[in-house]
């Protein structure tokens, strides 16, 4: 998340495994695999946002597998401001989210 907030695309791809698939839609488009995609994706989306918050609710742990519950709230550069509600899921690998 530091990284993140830092618009470090290298620093938060250190957190995720070389086969990520990253379902970042909601089921609007495909999921992302490898880490080229995920950079892509990551630097496309840094050109319209300035800041991001979450706020998570609730989540359970499992195994290597992380369930949560929050919302995402995006400002954009000219100001806006998007809040997203989400369930999403956290499978991890080799200490590395993998989904």
């Amino acid at each position: 998340m530091a990284a993140w907030k830092q618009n470090d695309n290298e620093d938060v791809l250190r957190h995720v495994h070389d086969d990520i698939v990253w379902n970042n839609s909601g089921g609007f488009r495909t999921p992302l695999r490898g880490k080229a995609e995920m950079r892509r994706s990551l630097t496309q989306m840094a050109h319209g946002i300035e800041d991001t918050e979450w706020r998570l609710f609730d989540y359970a742990e499992i195994g290597n597998t992380v369930w949560m519950e929050g919302v995402d709230e995006f400002i954009g550069k000219n100001g806006t401001r998007k809040a997203i509600p989400y369930a999403g899921v956290l499978e991890f690998r080799d200490d590395l989210i993998v989904h």
